[in-house]
Order: structure tokens, then sequence, then C-alpha cells
């Protein structure tokens, strides 16, 4: 991996997590310390409170994908949450499924170090 896309993934870590700040202090329900899942169309309701779509997505990727939350999508009983916190429906077995993989894959990326 070359240094020069070493730095861009860093540059977008940072943005990502300053993204994230603003919204955990306007959402703090939506983004608490110990993250749960957010609810399928968690993009679009962002974005109709005020949030630039570029926004949402570089903030919502790397939320989605980190450890902590692909974890909290297959605990047992596990429901996802409005921007509210409210719980709106339960983590299906395929999704759970999903983030398991996902979680594998992620975590032996080259690029898991670069999180």
């Amino acid at each position: 991996m070359s240094a020069e896309y070493r730095m861009a993934l860093f540059a977008r870590r940072r943005e990502a997590k300053e993204i994230l700040r603003r919204m955990k202090a306007r959402h703090p329900a939506a983004f608490p310390t110990q993250p749960l899942p957010l609810k399928v169309g968690i993009r679009d309701d962002l974005i109709a409170a005020g949030w630039d779509e570029r926004e949402v997505g570089v903030a919502l990727d790397f939320y989605t994908l980190s450890d902590r939350y692909l974890r909290s999508t297959y605990v047992p009983g596990a429901y996802r949450i409005d921007l509210n916190g409210c719980p709106v429906a339960p983590v299906q077995d395929h999704e759970a499924d999903w983030a398991r993989d996902k979680e594998r894959s992620v975590l032996s990326s080259p690029l898991w170090g670069a999180r």
C-alpha cells in the first residue's frame, strides 16, 4: 500500500470521525457509546434531518463497518434503532450472518490497522 493511499485513508477516517462527532451531538440516542444496530433507511432519515448526503455516506460507512457496530448486530435479540434511539425492528438472522461475515473480512483486511 502506497504512502499516498494510506494518507488518503487516514484523512477519510479523520473526516468520518469529525462528522460522527457532530452527528452524535445532534442525535445522541442514535449513536450511543456502545453502538446499536441502526434502522434500515437511517441514511434517508439523516438526510431528511438536514445532513449532507456525502457526509452521511462517509460517516455511516465508517461507523457501520466498525467491529463494535458489526458485533452489535448479532447479539441475540438485537433491535435496530431510529434517530431517537427507539427500537424499530429486530435484526434479522440473515443480517446478523452478514455482519459476522463482514466483521471477519474487515478484521482480516490489511487496511484494518489503518482504521
